[in-house]
């Protein structure tokens, strides 16, 4: 067999943690800067321990302020494989009860799959908009505030 250019295509799909990265851009501005949401790369002890699955590429989101050093909220987890999509995450417990998503409490969240960029733009958009994250965040900021 004889493979040519024409054969293999570049997905145009945003790479997930850059569609997470877009919320971050205005978060910082939006909390004064007295909380970040951070992503990070997880390690190979993260990934047994939050067991998303056996995605090469897997990342946690998590909220903290540089005014409290140590404290760190785990919003979700999320990997994918060379495909970039479906994304499979893991969010919060408290964030997905607060959105109306059943728990398994032996993830102590709600394990969801997002097919497309589109899907997982949405899903984000409404666990950082639900009642318990903006609630937290404002407690965050409050707690951050009185300590810078």
């Amino acid at each position: 067999m004889y493979f040519d250019k024409t054969q293999f295509i570049e997905s145009e799909a945003e790479f997930p943690e850059k569609v997470v990265g877009k919320f971050m851009e205005s978060f910082s501005i939006a909390t004064e800067g007295l909380a970040e949401l951070r992503v990070s790369a997880m390690g190979a002890s993260d990934r047994i321990i939050h067991m998303l699955g056996p995605f090469p590429f897997q990342f946690d989101l998590s909220l903290s302020s540089p005014y409290l050093a140590g404290y760190s909220y785990e919003v979700l987890y999320f990997g994918y494989d060379l495909s970039l999509y479906p994304v499979t995450y893991i969010v919060n417990g408290d964030i997905a009860s607060s959105v109306g998503i059943n728990t398994n409490p032996f993830l102590s969240g709600a394990k969801l799959v997002a097919s497309s960029e589109q899907d997982f733009t949405k899903s984000l958009e409404e666990i950082l908009s639900c009642a318990h994250f903006r609630a937290t965040v404002g407690g965050l900021m409050k707690i951050a505030r009185n300590r810078s």
